[in-house]
């Protein structure tokens, strides 16, 4: 009997061990790519959806205008980061949930380093979920990126950002996600760059 218990431990630990395994290898796999820039302001003229400054109303345009001769041109949008979770599947009790619980990232655009910050609620990712949305809040001074720049050149560049076809080829976002398991918190060792064109 007493051996028969010792085996049956022996079991219950090696299943255990392999179920916390996979949890963790699941864990690993949770991927990350920038989809689409949403909600973008500059000093509270909305550019979405737009591509040119012909689609820009005069009111809009004179207040862009005021903005750029006192160098204040606060922006702010959503960077919309997609989470691709490859442990996908139907059943709940077979499926890893992940919740990003910290998201401390570095925004570049043409390379250069505009800003940085974090996110400011978790996002769950169930086990059942393929892939969910991590907007991601970015607010800066355009005047402080664009120096030297005329105010045509300016928000043509924006609104290449901003409008139906908004391009985000031209930015990445360096993320260090912390992730919340039933281990406790886990961080990735190293940054992540996130582009547009793959899963990192």
């Amino acid at each position: 009997m007493k051996r028969l218990v010792i085996i049956s431990i022996i079991f219950i630990l090696v299943i255990s061990g392999c179920s916390i395994y996979k949890s963790l290898d699941d864990i690993s796999k949770l991927q990350f790519k920038i989809v689409s820039v949403s909600d973008f302001y500059i000093s509270s003229v909305s550019l979405s959806e737009k591509t040119k400054l012909a689609q820009l109303s005069s009111s809009d345009i004179l207040k862009l205008s005021m903005a750029f001769m006192n160098k204040e041109l606060p922006a702010k949008f959503n960077l919309n980061v997609e989470v691709y979770n490859p442990n996908y599947t139907p059943d709940m009790e077979e499926a890893t949930t992940i919740t990003v619980k910290s998201f401390p990232w570095e925004l570049f655009i043409d390379h250069q380093k505009i800003i940085s910050g974090n996110i400011s609620n978790p996002l769950v990712v169930p086990g059942n979920i393929q892939k969910k949305i991590l907007p991601v809040n970015i607010k800066f001074d355009l005047i402080e990126l664009f120096q030297g720049q005329g105010m045509n050149e300016l928000v043509e560049l924006i609104l290449a950002f901003s409008g139906d076809s908004n391009s985000t080829s031209r930015i990445e976002l360096y993320a260090q996600p912390v992730l919340d398991t039933f281990l406790g918190e886990i961080a990735y060792p190293n940054q992540i760059k996130i582009v547009d064109f793959t899963y990192n």
